[in-house]
């Protein structure tokens, strides 16, 4: 390979972090040593060898449902609960923790209902009971009257009672409910609870953190001891799916090489993650930028970053790009 414009020989060193990388002639191939550890990479790439198909971030933290990775416990939930929806078993309740990947499980189960069932997603904890009511009329198509005692009747009455005597079926969802107000909860215990009309009006999944458990309980909502309250919690990942979480996101974000990080890596990732895919993401985008730019072929354990606990994506050290985005970093000098 002759020299040009774009490719000049070189004889060059230059160090990464503990990383030194060396390179020899027009070879566009070098070894980078990493605690005595010899890996392969390449000098021109800005990512992973196996990501450099990618069309866009694998480790996003939008709750994607492309991105839904069904693990049992996931799988298992996601059963549970459209099986519930379909048979009108009344309250449905799924918890778990920040990250455990509820919001993404529920656009899935959208995305999986029939299109005759209307539906209202409350994705963002409204701030006032007001609101909230205002945000399911507005999921509804209804129109609002400017008096919330008018508004919150007109959802139930004649919308829900209309649309049930016509065969229809209705769904709220609340995301976050942990932070509701008692009298948001209220209002939804009201549409949820027939009332003076025979039958169930409209099906209610109410997600959230564990202390929903305790906001319910002192609620007008129907009780968890209801025979007709189904309750669902998502636990992490286990150690042996999250191999195969780490490759299906980079498949879905378009790479057609093997997942970049090696088996140590993801026994590390899952250490440090708990297997909470949140977590898990997070680590992973932020190894993923930090090493952008050695063009690894494989990561190891030592190349692990451990993003701070409250930076998401982009938000990292108050650097607003987009996630995904790869930083600019100065090349290393040239020396004759």
């Amino acid at each position: 390979m002759s020299p040009t414009a774009d490719h000049q020989p070189c004889h060059d060193t230059f160090t990464a972090g503990n990383a030194t990388c060396q390179t020899d002639g027009d070879h566009s191939e070098s070894v980078l040593s990493i605690d005595s550890i010899e890996v392969l990479c390449q000098i021109t790439p800005a990512m992973p060898a196996s990501l450099s198909t990618s069309i866009e971030p694998p480790f996003s933290s939008i709750p994607d449902p492309r991105f839904f990775f069904p693990s049992r416990q996931h799988d298992e939930a996601l059963t549970t609960l459209l099986e519930g929806i379909e048979t009108r078993s009344g309250l449905l309740v799924l918890t778990g923790e920040r990250g455990i990947g509820k919001t993404t499980l529920c656009r899935v189960l959208l995305d999986r209902l029939g299109h005759h069932i209307k539906r209202s997603f409350i994705f963002h904890t409204p701030p006032t009971t007001d609101n909230l009511i205002q945000q399911i009329q507005d999921d509804f198509g209804l129109p609002t009257t400017g008096n919330p005692v008018q508004d919150r009747e007109d959802v139930r009455t004649p919308f829900l009672v209309r649309n049930r005597l016509d065969g229809g079926d209705a769904i709220l969802i609340v995301d976050d409910a942990h932070n509701l107000f008692p009298d948001s909860l209220d209002v939804i215990g009201a549409l949820f609870q027939p009332g003076t009309h025979p039958e169930q009006l409209i099906q209610v999944l109410l997600v959230g953190e564990l202390s929903l458990l305790d906001s319910l309980t002192a609620s007008t909502v129907p009780t968890l001891g209801d025979s007709k309250t189904t309750c669902d919690h998502l636990e992490p990942l286990e150690p042996e799916e999250l191999k195969d979480y780490i490759a299906y996101r980079c498949m879905v974000a378009g790479s057609r090489g093997d997942s970049p990080f090696s088996v140590g890596a993801v026994t590390k990732i899952y250490q440090e993650s708990g297997g909470i895919p949140g977590r898990i993401n997070r680590i992973c985008d932020e190894t993923l930028h930090s090493t952008a730019t050695y063009g690894l072929v494989r990561i190891t354990d030592d190349l692990i970053v451990l993003p701070d606990s409250e930076t998401v994506g982009s938000e990292r050290s108050g650097i607003t790009q987009p996630s995904g985005a790869l930083p600019f970093v100065a090349p290393p000098s040239q020396h004759a």
